[in-house]
């Protein structure tokens, strides 16, 4: 196709498009201001959202393919702003409504992502989806629901991997669910304290699950090698998890700590089997299992006998060391890891009680 006849189709569609939605834009400015109520305003706003996903898929189909991503993004996020208009500002709905209304909305969009293998629609409903609850937010602790919405996103997420491999939804999945959790955390179980552990616990173990199986999803089904971000995930989802551990039962609870270190060691090493029946071929991702395994271990024993802070960084640095070396196959870094682990077995034998 020539110049010519591309601008005379394609460009010439995309302007006469724009061109109209920036007419209807002041039409519409100028009917709310006038005419159109709170509630006639939230049915136009939903009508406009739906007409552009409907035109949006039109003109995918006549092969704009840019144009179309950019109305049908439009048009999800419009839909996210009725809902936001109707609780937010209006007041015509409440939360509970509008929270399944956004489930609805994500729902849809990633359906429609993953039909099409479009990630940039995935991204933009998955980001709104987690942007509703902040948006949406009340002053009432209402956890169960808050993390029961977010486990909805971090499923529908899993069902992504399940069909594509798109590591930039999982990236965005694990940072919206942890940015959640902490404004909850900062929020309601700071100043609430013990009444607030069971629910802090709970959640915190379901979120480490989810993140545990995602980042490696697609790989343990199609059976390939993983790429460098899930091992980062990993990382960070377990790093994530030891951090709140930590702040919730440290002070008071330092046995239960333990045990649960315990128990994401034992994941970790349990995941770290999966892979190896799965994709032998895989040594990166299953020595990030390993390592984290071995780290919680270290760190476990002796917060169980409630030995010093020294002996578990002695112990965390010796196992971050043997992953280095493992992983760039440095002999340095290895001995490293060996005097690291030695001063760390050193120390908790000077402080067992059979000394004292």
């Amino acid at each position: 196709m020539s110049l010519e006849q591309r601008i005379g189709t394609k460009w010439v569609s995309i302007v006469g498009i724009i061109t109209f939605i920036v007419g209807i834009c002041f039409f519409l400015k100028y009917a709310y201001e006038h005419w159109v109520g709170e509630l006639g305003r939230v049915i136009i706003t939903t009508v406009i959202g739906l007409l552009a996903i409907s035109v949006g898929e039109l003109t995918r189909l006549r092969g704009y393919g840019i144009v179309a991503k950019g109305l049908t993004a439009l048009g999800f996020a419009i839909l996210y702003a009725a809902v936001f208009s109707a609780y937010g500002l209006y007041g015509l709905i409440g939360s509970t409504p509008a929270f399944a209304l956004s489930i609805i909305i994500t729902a849809a969009a990633l359906l429609y992502a993953v039909g099409l293998d479009e990630i940039v629609m995935a991204f933009l409903a998955l980001f709104g989806g987690f942007l509703s609850p902040v948006i949406l937010s009340t002053s009432e602790n209402r956890p169960f629901a808050l993390f029961a919405y977010v486990s909805i996103l971090s499923v529908g997420t899993m069902l992504c991997s399940f069909f594509r491999k798109w590591r930039a939804i999982n990236i965005l999945a694990l940072i919206g669910t942890f940015i959640l959790y902490t404004r909850w955390f900062e929020k309601f179980y700071v100043p609430a304290g013990r009444e607030q552990l069971a629910v802090a616990l709970g959640w915190l173990a379901v979120f480490f699950i989810i993140f545990l199986i995602l980042p490696t999803l697609y790989e343990l089904l199609k059976r390939t090698i993983a790429e460098r971000e899930a091992p980062l995930l990993t990382l960070a989802n377990a790093a994530i998890v030891f951090y709140y551990l930590c702040r919730i039962l440290y002070a008071d609870h330092k046995d239960a700590l333990a045990l649960c270190v315990l128990a994401m060691a034992v994941a970790h090493l349990v995941m770290m089997q999966v892979i190896r029946k799965r994709c032998r071929a895989d040594l990166r991702l299953q020595v990030t299992f390993l390592a984290i395994g071995l780290f919680c271990i270290t760190v476990a024993i002796p917060l169980y006998f409630e030995i010093y802070a020294m002996v578990m960084a002695w112990a965390a640095q010796a196992v971050i060391l043997a992953l280095i070396g493992n992983i760039y196959d440095s002999k340095c870094t290895r001995i490293a890891s060996f005097v690291a682990l030695a001063l760390s077995g050193l120390a908790i034998l000077t402080k067992l009680p059979l000394h004292s």
